[in-house]
């Protein structure tokens, strides 16, 4: 198996991992393993590890490799900007390393055209892809479906990187006790799984799960979204209005009730309007909207909004000094539920119209801006029906 390290036995991979050190670029087992795959690509026959990067996909797929048409359907969704990161941290990485990377191929004598940009991100998508963690077990052998494997001790197996995904997976990977890697077998599913004659012999392909995720993920890794995904969340991010100190203050409430400024909204199939909107999710939502400005919408709704750090005030008669009292404003809970609404509904209509203009676009991509629109929609009507019931808790 291919861990980083296997992978810092490679002199060359050390000396990118300082150069990038040097650079004050961070340096992970991701970065490292990539670095190693990338290298023995191109050393080609002379690598050790030639019968395994053949049999790996030659070309690589999902958000890396998104162009401007790509990124341009997807403005409204959080994958395109987590892409653009992606991809100026990867070259930043390899700007860093060319340089070194250039006098190691040519005192290998590698050709020029078997190292470049495009296949460095190739080894991370590689990575991002088939890459399982040593350090996780799922000990629920008779629930497959739940398998998700997470940790930080990064690997690439060779033959096990093959298995496809599956909502119904009728196997998994095990790591045992001395750090091997086993296959287990759920025979219930694999009976259930269609069969393929070869020679008169039905074969049954074994699939593992890759997990439960958002599309958003799916793409972001994998380079494709799954059917009928039950697994959709929407990722909202708070942005703070008012003036530099009101927004100062919220910041500092949301540090200290730890509050993420990025809101999971998820596919609301099945929840009730009550427990749909977490407590913590709607302080967020509350903190965002409040509005010091005179003429804001907030202002006319709820009344006059000023920082009394470290607290707010309304109307300079009420201190807002604890969450209990923000959610107990009257009328501001309502209002950044329609805040959200609206900036939702907003994304939606964008996510929309790319669709129409996607059909010459990677296939991927409409399909994931079908999904994801689909999604909004449902979140929308859920929250739409929880504003009209002001369905939140403690909360009047």
């Amino acid at each position: 198996m291919v861990t980083v390290q296997v992978a810092l036995e490679s002199e060359i991979v050390c000396s990118c991992g300082s150069e990038l050190e040097r650079c004050n670029i961070s340096v992970n087992e991701a970065t490292l393993i990539a670095l190693f795959i990338f290298t023995e690509r191109a050393l080609g026959a002379r690598s050790p590890w030639k019968t395994y990067l053949d049999s790996l996909p030659q070309s690589g797929s999902g958000a890396l490799f998104f162009g401007t048409d790509e990124l341009h359907l997807l403005e409204a969704t959080p994958l395109a900007k987590a892409t653009e990161a992606k991809q100026r941290q990867l070259s930043k990485q390899y700007d860093c390393c060319a340089d070194i990377l250039h006098d190691w191929c040519r005192k290998q004598g590698v050709d020029s055209c078997l190292y470049s940009f495009e296949v460095y991100k190739w080894a991370h998508f590689v990575v991002l892809s088939r890459a399982i963690s040593l350090a996780s077990f799922d000990g629920a052998a008779e629930n497959m479906s739940s398998a998700v494997h997470q940790g930080c001790d990064r690997a690439l197996l060779p033959a096990l990187d093959m298995f496809n995904h599956s909502g119904s997976p009728s196997a998994r990977w095990v790591v045992e006790n001395d750090q091997s890697v086993s296959v287990q077998v759920c025979p219930k599913a694999a009976k259930s799984s269609p069969a393929v004659d070869i020679d008169g012999i039905a074969h049954v392909e074994l699939c593992f799960s890759y997990g439960k995720k958002p599309n958003t993920e799916w793409l972001y890794e994998y380079g494709f979204v799954p059917k009928d995904n039950e697994n959709g969340a929407w990722p909202y991010l708070i942005e703070p209005v008012g003036s530099p100190k009101l927004i100062s203050v919220k910041r500092m409430w949301m540090q200290e009730l730890g509050l993420s400024p990025r809101a999971m909204l998820e596919n609301p199939s099945g929840q009730s309007d009550k427990h749909y909107i977490s407590r913590e999710t709607l302080l967020a939502l509350c903190l965002e909207v409040l509005d010091d400005a005179p003429s804001s919408c907030c202002s006319n709704i709820i009344g006059a909004v000023a920082p009394a750090f470290p607290y707010f005030s309304i109307n300079g008669d009420m201190l807002v000094d604890d969450d209990s009292k923000l959610l107990s404003v009257p009328g501001l809970a309502k209002h950044a539920l329609g805040q959200c609404i609206s900036r939702l509904e907003d994304t939606r209509h964008t996510m929309l119209s790319n669709i129409k203009a996607s059909a010459d676009v990677n296939l991927s991509v409409r399909d994931y801006l079908v999904s994801e629109a689909e999604l909004l929609s449902r979140i929308i009507t859920k929250l739409q029906s929880c504003a009209g019931e002001c369905s939140f808790p403690d909360c009047t």
